[in-house]
C-alpha cells in the first residue's frame, strides 16, 4: 500500500534579528513582495482566522488557510486543504542562534489519498519549491523586509 503522507523539513540561517524575521513572517500583506508563489494575500493573522492568497501561477487560483497556532514569539502554524483531498500542515519555528542570527525551520506535511500518486519527481518539486520560498524569505529578512 502506498503512503498517503509526505513530509519535509527545511532549515535556513538568516543574518537578521529574530524580531525582524518574526515581523516579516507575520506581516502577511507583505508576503507577495518576497514570496515567489503569491500574488496577493488577504485576512488577519490571528489564531483561528483564515487567510486567502492568490497564486502567481497565471491561473486564477486561490488558497485558503486556517491559522492553527500563532505562538508569539516565534512559531506560526497553518493548515490548508484542496479539492483533491490533500491536507497541508505547515509550521515555521524561529530560533535565535545569536544576536542578529536566526534559524527558521519550515516543516511541511501533506496527507490525503492524492499523495499516494505523487511521483519522486513531484516530491522533489515540492521540496524545491519549499527551498525557493525559504531562500526568498531569507533574502527579504536580511534586506530588512525588502525583496
Amino acid at each position: 500500500m502506498a503512503d498517503d503522507t509526505f513530509s519535509s523539513i527545511l532549515s535556513v540561517e538568516i543574518a537578521a534579528s529574530i524580531n525582524r524575521v518574526w515581523d516579516l513572517m507575520t506581516d502577511i500583506h507583505s508576503w507577495p513582495d518576497w514570496h515567489p508563489l503569491l500574488e496577493a494575500v488577504s485576512g488577519e493573522l490571528t489564531a483561528g482566522s483564515r487567510i486567502v492568497s492568490r497564486l502567481r501561477s497565471g491561473q486564477e487560483q486561490s488558497a485558503e488557510v486556517l491559522v492553527a497556532d500563532l505562538d508569539e514569539p516565534f512559531r506560526f502554524v497553518y493548515a490548508a486543504g484542496d479539492r483533491a483531498g490533500v491536507i497541508g500542515w505547515h509550521c515555521w519555528t524561529l530560533t535565535e542562534l545569536s544576536p542578529g542570527t536566526t534559524r527558521a525551520d519550515n516543516e511541511e506535511r501533506l496527507s490525503g489519498p492524492a499523495i499516494q500518486s505523487l511521483t519522486d519527481e513531484m516530491r522533489a518539486g515540492i521540496v524545491a519549491q519549499q527551498r525557493a520560498i525559504a531562500a526568498a524569505f531569507k533574502r527579504a529578512a536580511e534586506a530588512g523586509g525588502q525583496p
